[in-house]
């Protein structure tokens, strides 16, 4: 992959405006992100670090401050450079999964493969193989109202995997699981980095997933506080 920290971060803040109030989300943080690694950004609610996360997607507009991925400018790339990114390179696991409820989880998976333009006999090969490695071969043909949540959300990640991207970022995955079940969706995820080689990029305030983390970057009020 090259550059060894998939991201770093120099004097990065964003403001939000609510009204004719401003609003500080993040405050001149600095960080680094090691490549091939279990990372959790850590803190309270309103801490900021769903807003990292946002910026780490190139979902959320740069401000001000220096982001650099893989050693590339984010703010040197055009528009279609962070498309191809973002759909080929990074891969997304949500709270709330973010399932199509009409589809099977085979499709979930093919459906998000066929907006790359992946032929329909690799679309279907890669996400056969995505379901089996989150243990769902069995439940490829159900749709997610027939499956559990702890299901949908390794259907998720399979989808995430599919692609078989260089970045999962996770936004509080276990955030309607039960502990039990999160922590297994937790172990899924470190298994991507310890298994598969990707840099696994998670948003939590879960105890289970700081002490699964290989480092954990606490966010305070949208400041660093203190890094493990």
């Amino acid at each position: 992959m090259g550059d060894a920290h998939v991201f770093e971060g120099n004097r990065l803040s964003l403001h939000y405006r609510l009204g004719d109030v401003d609003v500080p989300a993040l405050s001149d943080i600095d960080f680094q992100i090691e490549a091939g690694k279990f990372t959790c950004l850590a803190g309270p609610s309103g801490s900021g670090k769903s807003t990292l996360l946002n910026l780490l997607g190139l979902i959320e507009p740069m401000q001000k401050g220096n982001l650099l991925y893989f050693g590339t400018p984010v703010a040197a790339l055009s528009e279609k450079q962070m498309n191809h990114i973002r759909r080929h390179e990074i891969g997304f696991v949500f709270q709330n999964f973010y399932l199509i409820d009409v589809l099977t989880a085979e499709e979930n998976v093919e459906y998000f493969l066929s907006r790359q333009g992946i032929p329909a006999a690799e679309r279907t090969k890669a996400a056969g193989r995505a379901l089996e490695w989150v243990g769902l071969s069995d439940h490829r043909g159900k749709r997610p109202q027939q499956m559990s949540g702890g299901q949908r959300q390794r259907v998720a990640i399979a989808r995430a995997l599919a692609k078989r991207p260089k970045v999962i970022l996770a936004d509080e995955p276990t955030a309607n699981l039960d502990s039990k079940t999160g922590l297994s969706v937790l172990e899924l995820l470190r298994k991507a980095c310890s298994e598969q080689g990707h840099s696994v990029i998670m948003a939590s305030h879960d105890l289970q997933a700081i002490g699964l983390a290989d480092r954990v970057i606490r966010l305070r009020d949208g400041r660093r506080a203190e890094d493990v």
